[in-house]
């Protein structure tokens, strides 16, 4: 299985790991999901927050770069 390494930069950090996935698709629907949680975490008060996400194929070298913008709406009670 391919390996891929991850990396996840938004404004107070960046993240990076090393996973295998049979995709590139799987490796990209893991990032997101592993982003959206990050910036999640991160909102707090912020009307938005964004982060860049970067998959390398390390068999490869293949990189590609996409970026994640998460709006963030008033709380509901």
């Amino acid at each position: 299985m391919p390996a891929f390494r991850i990396t996840i930069t938004d404004a107070e950090s960046a993240s990076e790991g090393l996973e295998r996935h049979a995709t590139y698709a799987s490796a990209r629907r893991s990032t997101i999901r592993s982003a959206v949680s990050i910036l999640l975490e991160r909102r707090s008060n912020a009307p938005a927050v964004a982060a860049t996400c970067e998959i390398r194929n390390e068999y490869t070298g293949t990189v590609r770069r996409f970026d994640i913008d998460l709006l963030v709406g008033p709380d509901k009670p």
